[in-house]
């Protein structure tokens, strides 16, 4: 199979808004207007309940799986993940079929890795409970943990060759993560100035 066919069927199953259809199915409602409007896992279980957040992290860990296995079996590569799997998420944050809304990444992440290293699922998590412990501000040690996610890569992954595909997996998700860091630091005076610029 051809890395262009790969990558975009990458992208393709990136582009399944596992959280809006599954709060959309259940509830009747669009998440995009529930709570943060961010089209994830932990916007569903705040609006929606941890029932359909749990089904909606499995969904966005099988795309993230999907995405790697296909490219591993396929693309006669296994440097190429990083490629495939970049695809994925960046249509997974800014999917075209919400209109360039979507989530923040880091379950498709997270799938792709259990392929590939599993074992780098749980350094990052360990990494972002020292975070949290430092921090104590939970909805900012994700976004600032993927500031990390290049050089833990690097360092534990399976193989070298993945810095340039990691970093911008960190760049997508980062940015999603930049409304969150403004809420979390920026005094309610800050945020009206910047909104009224």
């Amino acid at each position: 199979m051809q890395l262009p066919t790969i990558l975009m069927i990458s992208y393709a199953i990136g582009m399944i808004p596992s959280a809006y259809f599954i709060v959309r199915a259940f509830t009747g409602k669009d998440i995009r207007t529930l709570g943060t409007g961010n089209v994830g896992t932990m916007n569903t279980i705040l609006s929606s309940g941890a029932l359909l957040g749990i089904i909606t992290l499995l969904m966005d860990l099988v795309k993230g799986y999907a995405v790697v296995a296909i490219t591993m079996r396929y693309a006669g590569s296994s440097h190429l993940w990083t490629i495939s799997l970049l695809f994925a998420v960046a249509a997974h944050n800014f999917n075209p079929l919400l209109g360039f809304s979507g989530g923040k990444g880091l379950a498709t992440i997270a799938g792709g890795l259990f392929v590939v290293a599993p074992w780098m699922n749980l350094a990052i998590l360990l990494f972002c409970g020292v975070l949290l412990l430092i921090l104590r501000k939970p909805r900012v040690v994700p976004g600032i943990g993927m500031f990390f996610y290049p050089i833990i890569l690097m360092l534990f992954g399976p193989s070298e060759g993945y810095l340039l595909g990691a970093i911008a997996m960190s760049v997508i998700v980062i940015m999603k993560h930049i409304p969150t860091f403004k809420e979390t630091y920026c005094s309610p005076t800050d945020l009206r100035e910047q909104h009224n610029e």
